[in-house]
């Protein structure tokens, strides 16, 4: 047993000429881990140091919405994390990179769509790309908007290339992942706005009480 979450150790094998069980033990922090013989009642000590930078993980994503606002944790919509991760998939807790976020694929077309970082001392804007610092291998991204055009379907699962997919980037090691596609629709209407001919001519255009008659 351990007393570390049973999914990040593996069943153990027996090695029948040596009488040695071996077992994978993964963990998503450094440090000493615990690991328990029920049967004896003994126990190992296990030190968990990292490798080095693997591959990328979303720990956390945007979901479906309707309006622009990707995700923000002070309007109840989460935020974006990605993960640093060794080759065991252990969070290379000592890892400080610039991980990056842009949208992978856009269903309107290329660059049509783009993020922006709503509040700078969460994260950073340059390009239509958003960035921040990795902090003990993770990095959150808060208050991020899509400014553009909506999705083109609303089935992610029928239809992926009718929705948005981020990528993330680490801009120290070059590593990156593609993370999961999500739509967004409309939000609610906050304002009007003239187009085309009436756009051009609503200067001149008004509205003079004396020329509505009343019946």
């Amino acid at each position: 047993s351990s007393d570390v979450c049973s999914s990040d150790l593996s069943t153990p094998s027996l090695d029948l000429d040596s009488g040695i069980w071996t077992a994978k033990f993964r963990s998503s922090k450094s440090g000493i881990a615990v690991v328990k013989d029920i049967s004896t009642g003994g126990r190992i000590d296990i030190t968990v140091t990292p490798g080095s930078p693997h591959h990328l993980q979303f720990l956390a994503e945007p979901s479906q919405n309707n309006g622009s606002l990707l995700v923000s944790s002070t309007d109840g919509l989460g935020y974006i994390s990605v993960r640093i991760l060794d080759s065991n998939d252990n969070v290379v807790t000592g890892s400080s990179d610039a991980i990056s976020l842009a949208l992978e694929n856009d269903p309107n077309g290329f660059g049509v769509t783009s993020l922006t970082c709503l509040d700078l001392t969460k994260c950073s804007w340059n390009s239509n790309i958003v960035s921040t610092t990795a902090v003990a291998g993770v990095a959150t991204f808060d208050r991020v908007v899509k400014v553009g055009k909506t999705s083109t379907s609303t089935d992610c699962v029928a239809n992926p290339s009718g929705c948005f997919t981020l990528a993330a980037t680490s801009l120290t090691s070059g590593l990156s992942v593609v993370g999961q596609p999500f739509w967004v629709g409309a939000g609610d209407a906050t304002q009007m706005r003239f187009t085309g001919a009436a756009a051009r001519d609503r200067k001149s255009t008004r509205l003079n009480s004396s020329h509505v008659s009343e019946s």
